[in-house]
């Protein structure tokens, strides 16, 4: 778990700096009566955190709310895809 101030902090500092980002096999679902949409897929990144590789592909969750009009990032989780033919 990354807390949110660590999560932003890491952008504002320039320690995350991102090359790519490349999202497939995305599904959204969108719920009214929540005013909430789920997407589930695949980001893959390339990017260094201070200054050392951070490369990687990922299956997300992300969930969004809808306010005023504004989507909202409510919450995300990153779970790392293994490399083939690497141990788990």
């Amino acid at each position: 778990m990354v807390p949110k101030q660590h999560w932003l902090e890491q952008f504002r500092s320039g320690a995350l700096q991102i090359e790519s980002l490349e999202w497939d096999d995305v599904d959204i679902r969108t719920h009214a009566y929540a005013n909430s949409a789920i997407a589930i897929g695949r980001l893959t990144q390339t990017a260094t955190y201070a200054d050392n590789r951070a490369d990687g592909a990922f299956r997300v969750t992300a969930v969004a709310v809808g306010h005023g009009g504004s989507w909202y990032l409510a919450a995300a989780h990153y779970s790392p895809i293994a490399a083939a033919g690497r141990p788990q």
